[in-house]
């Protein structure tokens, strides 16, 4: 409770100083709604008397004239009061003791005074958490402790640190001392600790990628572990509500590109805490040197055409005769093949392409080539498999013969190129691909040969299953057998179809660029600038195969400098150490 104090009193108007006069704490503090006492106590007195807050003390010769008229009769003396129920606005404020010691004494009389404060001393404490605010009102401050007195009832359990209590109150004592949250996990002895298998990774992993495509990352928790792992993700090192899984998934954006960590932690044990981290990148792409033109309609002059078949972006086919169809292309598909060897050719041959979804579109990812008994594949970003390794193009317009066939690899105009004895196909190295026939092109369009020609190139038959789908693909893709080509694509769409000036075998051509073009801008979704610039370039590419008497393409929609698509090309493959160009620094 309160405890008093021995003060210096100081004697009003008289010149020295006398000890031990009156009994009095300078200073009290009271909390709200307690009872207090103020000891106003002298052993050397005639009359005692307490002034309270509200009452005025008397003048210096008023309180002389009352110590003379007294008497010298001192004994012990207390007027001591007892305020009950303390309120600030009540009993706060400055209480004056007035003692009279007798005319005979000197001094005559003395007075002291001690401040009543009304304060809840821990109203305004910063003790955190769990932490106990234990006011000391007898100097008006306070401690934070972490003692809580718990009682000694048996009632186990086990936290989520893997740590056994007494019972709750203890656990909470614990929490209170080292700061570590803790919950309770099940009531009564912890179960056998099994500790999760974590895949670690030290390295950040990068990933390059565009807008508009999905990535998933992955935890690194291959097994989990008794109790179970807490996962945390975090995105530019702030915490992502919610996501505590074993997969992130998201949707590129340039708002969302940035630095991933997932913390995986067992029993709260931060000291053996496993972090992967990935970094998800948007190559730089020079929107703002794009042109916004729409494709012109200048005629192409045709000399020496072939028979080409163009896999657009969007699941639009031009087959070898010149007609069109969207199809539902998710998986590996026939798009060529040459199974018979009665029509002169050196070997038998074959391509399937390999689709997938870029930027929210159908879109070629690779093109694999089976020449005879030797097999090799072109992918996305210009990388060459061969026989699982890979092959790096050295140089620009440098033909490379591939081992074990009549076939060579080049890189030109912004093109894989892969030449055969019977064909050549084209792969801009993001989206979109060709197959153009070695045989002369007639007024007769070409037919394929039953039992010998097969694929999606030679008409839009279904094949012998669906779409000339490759393989089992149960699990992997499926196929929507309802797909219904858009409808509602931008008007200015035509204007990708162009007339030629030889309407003997080509009268245009362009038409799989004005359905490819559909489904990119399919209900006002619009075309992003790799789709549009992949999209021209296979126009193009195209229509110069068709018969353009060079190989110049408009590439409206393009960036200015070919090394910005180059490099923004690269980036949508498998990491390589060479490339088939050089810009700037980089090494072809």
């Amino acid at each position: 409770m309160i405890r008093a104090v021995l003060l210096t009193i100081v004697l009003v108007g008289i010149a020295s100083a006398t000890f031990g006069m009156i009994e009095l704490p300078s200073v009290i503090y009271v909390k709200p709604g307690d009872d207090f006492t103020i000891p106003c106590s002298s052993d050397f007195a005639v009359v005692t008397k307490l002034f309270l807050p509200s009452e005025e003390v008397p003048p210096e010769e008023i309180k002389l004239q009352q110590a003379i008229n007294t008497g010298n009769e001192r004994k012990k003396n207390t007027a001591s009061s007892l305020f009950e129920n303390a309120s600030k606005e009540e009993h706060e404020g400055l209480y004056t003791c007035l003692v009279n010691h007798g005319s005979d004494m000197d001094p005559m009389y003395s007075e002291a005074t001690c401040k009543v404060i009304i304060k809840d001393i821990c109203g305004e404490s910063d003790c955190s958490g769990l932490e106990k605010c234990v006011p000391d009102y007898s100097t008006g401050t306070y401690t934070c402790s972490c003692e809580y007195e718990c009682s000694k009832n048996f009632d186990p359990l086990c936290a989520d640190t893997c740590d056994l209590y007494w019972n709750e109150c203890a656990m909470n004592e614990m929490t209170c001392r080292d700061g570590k949250e803790r919950e309770i996990m099940n009531k009564g002895f912890c179960p056998v600790i099994v500790s999760p298998t974590v895949r670690d990774v030290p390295e950040v992993q990068v990933l390059s990628v565009s807008v508009g495509e999905v990535v998933t990352m992955h935890s690194g928790l291959v097994e989990d572990g008794t109790p179970k792992a807490l996962l945390q993700w975090t995105f530019n090192g702030e915490l992502m509500e919610g996501e505590n899984g074993e997969q992130l998934v998201i949707e590129v954006s340039e708002g969302n590109a940035g630095e991933y960590m997932c913390t995986i932690t067992h029993c709260k044990n931060d000291n053996q805490a496993t972090m992967n981290q990935y970094k998800v990148e948007v190559p730089e792409y020079p929107t703002d040197e794009l042109s916004t033109e729409p494709p012109t309609s200048d005629d192409f002059t045709i000399s020496d055409p072939k028979y080409t078949c163009s896999a657009y972006p969007g699941g639009s086919l031009e087959t070898f005769n010149g007609e069109v169809t969207v199809l539902d292309l998710t998986c590996s598909h026939v798009l060529a093949a040459d199974l018979g060897r009665d029509s002169g050719y050196v070997d038998s041959w074959y391509i399937y392409g390999s689709f997938d979804d870029f930027q929210g579109r159908t879109s070629l990812h690779s093109m694999t080539f089976y020449i005879g008994g030797a097999m090799f594949e072109i992918q996305r970003g210009w990388l060459v498999n061969m026989n699982g390794d890979k092959w790096a193009i050295k140089e620009t317009g440098v033909a490379q013969a591939v081992p074990g066939t009549n076939c060579t690899i080049e890189f030109v105009d912004w093109h894989l190129v892969v030449a055969c004895a019977d064909f050549t196909a084209y792969y801009d190295g993001i989206m979109s691909g060709h197959i153009s026939l070695e045989v002369e092109v007639d007024d007769t369009m070409v037919e394929k040969r039953s039992g010998n020609d097969i694929g999606l190139c030679w008409d839009n038959m279904w094949g012998a299953r669906s779409n000339w789908q490759v393989g089992s693909n149960t699990g992997k893709c499926e196929l929507n057998q309802e797909f219904e080509v858009c409808d509602s694509g931008d008007i200015g769409c035509v204007d990708y179809q162009v007339e030629s000036d030889n309407a003997e075998f080509f009268a245009t051509c362009g038409a799989g660029a004005v359905d490819s073009c559909s489904e990119l801008t399919c209900n006002d979704s619009g075309m992003t600038s790799m789709q549009q610039c992949a999209l021209i370039q296979a126009r193009d590419k195209s229509c110069a195969l068709k018969g353009a008497t060079d190989s110049t393409v408009s590439r409206l929609g393009c960036p200015d400098n070919e090394c910005d698509w180059f490099l923004a090309v690269v980036a949508q493959g498998c990491p390589q150490d060479s490339f088939p160009f050089q810009c700037g620094e980089i090494d072809a």
